[in-house]
């Protein structure tokens, strides 16, 4: 019968005696010296390409532009991430086909769906900046926006806390945007 004894002291960073008793063999020591080793875990930070510039005429900037002015109110720290999700449901809208129209200038203007309002210099450079992450993102250049808003077709506000939610085409809840 084979009887292998281990005194370990790694821990401690001492080297290791190995006692090897055997009923007919006289016991053996050996030493083992631990290696150190370090492991460093560095998570893998998602690589974002720059986000792509698009062209994009005056008129669709615009159409965006007055859409924030009316659905996101003043221009706040809360607002900024609304006017990027608007983008993305806009966006979608004009991807998703019947009832949407195909163009964003429509999607925009469709009877009864958004506000809009005043134009504002600032929020036609947001639009511009937005149209253009969301775009560089359905390319598949960038992904620095929340994959489940891909799926948003309708949007609420609700009433009292102001949080903006997007539903999805079955009216489910896939994002909320909180104050």
């Amino acid at each position: 019968m084979r009887k292998l004894i281990v005194i370990a002291m790694a821990a401690l960073m001492l080297p290791v005696a190995v006692l090897a008793d055997y009923d007919d063999e006289p016991v053996a020591i050996v030493y083992i010296e631990p290696v150190e080793h370090q492991v460093i875990y560095d998570p893998p930070t998602p690589k974002l390409s720059p986000v792509q510039e698009y062209e994009w005429d005056t008129e669709a900037i615009d159409a965006v532009a007055s859409v924030y002015w009316a659905e996101t109110g003043a221009n706040g720290p809360r607002t900024s991430q609304e006017k990027l999700m608007i983008t993305q449901l806009i966006w979608n809208r004009s991807q998703y086909g019947s009832p949407f129209p195909s163009d964003l200038v429509a999607v925009c203007k469709q009877k009864g769906e958004f506000n809009r309002g005043k134009i504002s210099d600032r929020n036609r450079v947001i639009a511009r900046e937005n149209l253009n992450k969301v775009r560089s993102q359905a390319d598949g250049f960038y992904q620095g926006l929340p994959t489940a808003m891909t799926l948003a077709i309708y949007m609420t506000r609700e009433c009292g806390s102001g949080i903006l939610t997007f539903q999805d085409v079955n009216w489910v809840t896939i994002y909320r945007v909180e104050g």
